[in-house]
């Protein structure tokens, strides 16, 4: 994958929604944190994981639990744990508290 084409990945996914009404899949924000990640580029996965969040707490898509979960491992990986558990917590509180998804289990 080159740079350029991340660059350009990202820049559709965050202007899809506005630009041409539509919103990405959880699957494309999980591909593209993936990409991010295997390039080394945490601060680009953990963007990717964020825009994720919001739409989902926006109610304008849905994230299930491994979905959230692979993003989450997508940015520990490239060492941003702190950014990602921090999010993985708020996509799982917005869907239920009484659900929580506990990520130390499923991170050891």
């Amino acid at each position: 994958v080159v740079t350029g084409s991340i660059d350009a990945a990202m820049n559709l996914l965050f202007t899809a929604s506005q630009d041409l009404g539509l919103q990405p899949e959880p699957r494309i924000y999980a591909q593209l944190s993936q990409s991010c990640a295997d390039m080394g580029r945490g601060e680009e996965a953990v963007e990717v994981y964020e825009a994720m969040a919001k739409a989902a707490i926006q109610g304008n898509i849905d994230v299930d639990r491994r979905t959230n979960l692979r993003l989450c491992r997508h940015c520990s990986f490239c060492g941003k744990e702190q950014s990602a558990i921090r999010i993985f917590n708020r996509i799982s509180k917005h869907y239920s508290s009484a659900q929580r998804m506990t990520l130390e289990l499923d991170m050891k």
